[in-house]
């Protein structure tokens, strides 16, 4: 099996010059505290399989598009597994980098834990928050970006120890 990859040119909405301005923007990002893009970056990529057989014949298959573009907005997803596991995935979507914290809190207010305080870039990104020290209860997640704020309830239930 061989894979070929075919790329497509790059969109920046608005700009026929992508590349050069994607490079601009990177070298602009090294040399400043921080960075802004106003700008939505698609990149398309093309790739088909290529089956070859021990004799040496081969037949390609149809492409496969594939097409990666930077999240239009922050998110922060439903916390899993459920509600039995005491340790749990939190997901969350940034639209742009920067500074981000994620911290847990008691149905009281009280904070309980942060998960996450520090710079992050954009994309998808995932943190884990283990329960097990904590009674069985509704907790709060709240994650905060710049000016952007969500929270999300989670259900922790606990089996009782006879």
């Amino acid at each position: 099996m061989d894979v070929k990859k075919r790329e497509y040119p790059c969109k920046v909405i608005g700009s026929p010059n992508c590349r050069q301005i994607v490079k601009n923007l990177i070298d602009f990002a090294l040399d400043s505290e921080y960075f802004l893009v106003i700008a939505l970056i698609i990149l398309r990529y093309a790739y088909r399989l290529k089956q070859i057989d021990n004799g040496g014949a081969f037949k390609y298959f149809s492409e496969t598009e594939v097409t990666f573009s930077a999240p239009s907005s922050h998110a922060l997803k439903q916390n899993y597994p459920n509600s039995f596991n005491p340790s749990t995935v939190i997901s969350y979507v940034l639209s742009w980098a920067g500074m981000v914290t994620l911290k847990s809190y008691n149905l009281f207010g009280q904070e309980v834990m942060t998960l996450v305080n520090e710079t992050k870039e954009v994309g998808s990104h995932k943190a884990q928050f283990n329960a097990s020290q904590f009674a069985s209860g509704v907790y709060f997640f709240e994650l905060t970006a710049e000016k952007f704020s969500s929270i999300r309830k989670r259900t922790l239930l606990k089996k009782s120890e006879l």
